[in-house]
């Protein structure tokens, strides 16, 4: 039996675009069994392999098929290359897709990958079908580390702020709530005219600090036996609520 050219380089493909994302550092996971349109699902990672938790799909096209396409400018040179879906079909799953997805074009001679993220803004349609530039600028390759994790961020949940009461940061990832605290903190602190039936967690604790509110701090300590003051703060087992008597001291 001969083996069909046609999966030799699509395995050869996904295997060397696979390489490319763990290069990265990146977790990889093949879709072998159920694939519908996503041959890999990513794991992003920050350049100290921590997982940000944020997953995305890749469909890899390998060879020089999909490269016959290209895009030039004014003075001749390749910037990119279309991919063609006839009828939109995995195109617009991708763009309307749970996790962000990247279509992945794979040169076989050079051994370079080249990725766009599919959204509804980068499809253009052909009338039947429809077209994406993949541009050639867009490597997999620690240079574009950044582009490629704003990219996993693009579906990660957030809060429906607009005209509405914040009620606490109990709907962020734990990973958020310090950051928000800090840099936003009206957003996580407990509204001046909530009261003080409820007791506060470290996060909004850093928050109140952040607003200059450390009467209200004292304020919850005093009602709630879970909330420690600030000299009990600072001897805390929880490295947060010692923050929380670190900032008091470095204001």
């Amino acid at each position: 039996m001969r083996a069909s050219d046609a999966i030799q380089k699509g395995n050869i493909g996904t295997s060397e675009v696979s390489a490319a994302f763990e290069r990265i550092k990146w977790g990889v996971a093949s879709n072998d069994r159920h694939d519908l349109g996503t041959d890999l699902f990513l794991a992003a990672r920050d350049a100290r392999r921590f997982d940000t938790l944020d997953v995305v799909g890749a469909q890899v096209k390998a060879g020089p098929d999909y490269f016959g396409e290209p895009e030039k400018d004014d003075a001749g040179e390749v910037t990119g290359w279309w991919y063609r879906d006839t009828d939109r079909s995995h195109v617009d799953d991708w763009a309307q897709h749970g996790l962000p997805h990247l279509i992945v074009l794979h040169d076989l001679e050079s051994r370079k990958s080249y990725w766009q993220h599919v959204t509804a803004d980068a499809i253009v349609s052909t009338g039947t079908g429809a077209k994406i530039l993949v541009p050639k600028a867009n490597t997999v390759d620690e240079a574009h580390r950044d582009e490629l994790l704003a990219v996993a961020a693009t579906q990660r949940p957030v809060g429906g702020w607009e005209r509405s009461a914040w009620t606490g940061a109990g709907e962020l990832a734990p990973r958020d709530q310090l950051r928000y605290a800090l840099l936003v903190p009206r957003l996580v602190a407990p509204h001046p005219n909530a009261g003080r039936g409820e007791p506060i967690t470290a996060y909004q604790a850093v928050a109140l600090l952040a607003q200059v509110r450390v009467n209200d701090l004292h304020a919850f300590a005093e009602r709630h036996e879970s909330v420690p003051t600030l000299s009990e703060a600072a001897a805390s087992p929880d490295w947060l609520w010692r923050y929380v008597a670190a900032l008091v001291v470095l204001r």
